[in-house]
């Protein structure tokens, strides 16, 4: 029991490097010994081999604050969520989800957020207009430049 103890200690110790989480290191050894062992094993290990993993949530906080300084100013250049998610590699709704949080922070004004996807629905409208009677022509000219006219 010993010698396997020092022996899983011995390789976590080579694996590990500085800034893995605990599941990271624990991936890692398994990797290394062909056997998964538990977080906390994992954890024990370390903190007897005197290493200090990295906090995994304050990595995610830090990755998140990032992400949603590059979609801020993504947003405020003019651009649209689905190209601001292709350009970073995240999903949709992911983007979404951060401009949502961006203005509950008050960091995006809601009257612009609202302004650029009335716009784009307006656009989507376009393609539809000369099919209908010039009453609903004049009412999408008027709601047209009463949106864009700011």
């Amino acid at each position: 029991m010993k010698r396997w103890q020092a022996n899983r200690r011995a390789v976590l110790a080579e694996v590990f490097m500085p800034g893995m989480t605990v599941s990271e290191a624990a991936d890692a050894l398994a990797m290394a010994l062909g056997t998964s062992f538990s977080i906390a094993t994992v954890r024990h290990d370390l903190l007897e081999l005197g290493l200090t993993p990295a906090n995994g949530t304050e990595r995610r906080r830090v990755a998140t604050k990032s992400r949603r300084e590059e979609v801020r100013a993504r947003v405020l250049a003019g651009e649209s969520p689905r190209a601001i998610a292709q350009q970073l590699h995240v999903a949709v709704d992911r983007v979404k989800t951060d401009i949502q949080a961006l203005v509950a922070e008050g960091e995006l004004p809601a009257e612009m957020i609202a302004r650029a996807f009335a716009m784009r629905q307006i656009d989507a409208l376009a393609r539809y207009i000369p099919a209908l009677g010039p009453d609903a022509q004049a009412a999408y000219e008027k709601l047209r430049r009463a949106v864009f006219s700011h």
